[in-house]
């Protein structure tokens, strides 16, 4: 249970950047301005952008393990295995990719809801 609150915890940064910066324009496009043509693949297009500007998942990994090795170090009050530390990693760029394509998905379902393609 500590881990899914803690990659939450974590995540929950990206999770509040995907939401002002791609989800909040589409919907308020969608009730507002349905005759802008293609406005979903612009949406798309963003998010790409948005992924290729953070940075890289090997980055990622390197610059989240201080942060990991801390954690399990707090909730195993020993020093973690370099197994532990990896497994946390993998499953925090899992869900950070997850993420991103559960994205893709709902502005699909928002453009769909609108009608806007």
């Amino acid at each position: 249970m500590h881990l899914v609150l803690y990659t939450l915890k974590t995540q929950f940064k990206t999770l509040f950047w995907y939401l002002l910066v791609i989800f909040l324009p589409l919907i308020a496009l969608g009730i507002y301005v349905q005759n802008i043509p293609y406005i979903p693949y612009f949406f798309i297009i963003g998010l790409f952008a948005f992924r290729l500007i953070t940075e890289n998942e090997k980055a990622y990994q390197k610059r989240i393990k201080s942060s990991v090795t801390k954690h399990l170090l707090d909730v195993t009050g020993k020093p973690p295995s370099q197994k532990q530390i990896f497994k946390y990693q993998l499953i925090q760029s899992r869900f950070r990719e997850t993420l991103f394509f559960s994205s893709l998905f709902a502005i699909l379902i928002i453009s769909i809801i609108f009608d806007l393609f």
